[in-house]
C-alpha cells in the first residue's frame, strides 16, 4: 500500500441504494465497479477531477470513455461542465481533514511538552553527571564538619566553592600541613575571620626568629 494511502468510509449496504440499483440495472456490475473506481479517484484527487481527463480514466479502467461519461452524467455525481465531484466524497474529505488537523495540533502540544520535559531531564542528568565526574574527595585529615562550615561561609560571602576552587584550597591546606599548620585550625581561622582563602595560622605565642648574631652575642 502506498505511504499516503487512506481508507474512506463505505457503507456495507451501499449496494441497496436506489441510485446504485438503477446503475446496476443499466450497466450491470461493470457499472458498479466503474462507480467505485471513480469514487476512489476523487478521494485521491482531493474531491475534484476534470472532465477532460475522461480519456485517461478510460484507459486506466479499460472501458470506453463514452460509458464513463454516461455514468458521470447520472445522479450519482455533480458537474459544472469542467469538472465533476461527489458531495458525499467532499463531505467525508472535510471530516477527514478536520480529524487530521486536530490530531496534528494534539501531537504538536504533546511533542512540545515532551521536548520541554526531555530538556529538563537531560539538563538534570548532565548536571548530575558533571557533579559526579568532577567531585573532589576531601582527604581524611580535613574534618568534614569544619569543611562544611567553611563552604557555608563562602556561600554567604557570595564566593561559593567550585570544584576547581576546592582542588586549589585542598592543595593549599596540604602545603600548610607540611609546613606545620593543622588544616582544621587553618579552616577555623578562615571561618572566624570570614576569610575566603586559607592562610598560615596566626599564633600569639609565636616568637620572632632570633638572628645568629644576637644568639651568639658576647655579653661583657
Amino acid at each position: 500500500m502506498p505511504k499516503e494511502s487512506y481508507y474512506f468510509p463505505h457503507d456495507y449496504n451501499a449496494r441497496n441504494d436506489l441510485k446504485l440499483v438503477k446503475l446496476a440495472a443499466e450497466y450491470e456490475m461493470e457499472g458498479i465497479g466503474i462507480y467505485w473506481c471513480l469514487v476512489e479517484m476523487l478521494y485521491e484527487e482531493e474531491g475534484y477531477i476534470m472532465l477532460s481527463d475522461c480519456d485517461s480514466i478510460a484507459i486506466a479502467l479499460r472501458v470506453d470513455c463514452e460509458r464513463i461519461m454516461k455514468i458521470l452524467k447520472s445522479c450519482l455525481f455533480d458537474s459544472d461542465g469542467e469538472k465533476f465531484w461527489s458531495n458525499s466524497v467532499l463531505r467525508r474529505l472535510e471530516i477527514r481533514h478536520d480529524k487530521s488537523l486536530k490530531a496534528s495540533e494534539s501531537a504538536s502540544k504533546r511533542w512540545g511538552m515532551q521536548t520541554h520535559s526531555d530538556d529538563n531531564a537531560n539538563a538534570l542528568l548532565e548536571k548530575k553527571g558533571k557533579k559526579k565526574e568532577n567531585k573532589v574527595l576531601l582527604p581524611e585529615w580535613i574534618d568534614k564538619g569544619i569543611w562544611t562550615a567553611f563552604a557555608e561561609m563562602r556561600k554567604e560571602k557570595r564566593a561559593p566553592l567550585s570544584d576547581r576552587a576546592i582542588e586549589l584550597t585542598v592543595k593549599k591546606l596540604e602545603d600548610l600541613r607540611k609546613a606545620g599548620d593543622n588544616p582544621n585550625d587553618v579552616l577555623n581561622q578562615s571561618i572566624m575571620n570570614n576569610y575566603t582563602g586559607v592562610f598560615p595560622v596566626k599564633r600569639q605565642d609565636r616568637q620572632e626568629p632570633v638572628s645568629t648574631s644576637k644568639r651568639y652575642e658576647v655579653v661583657n
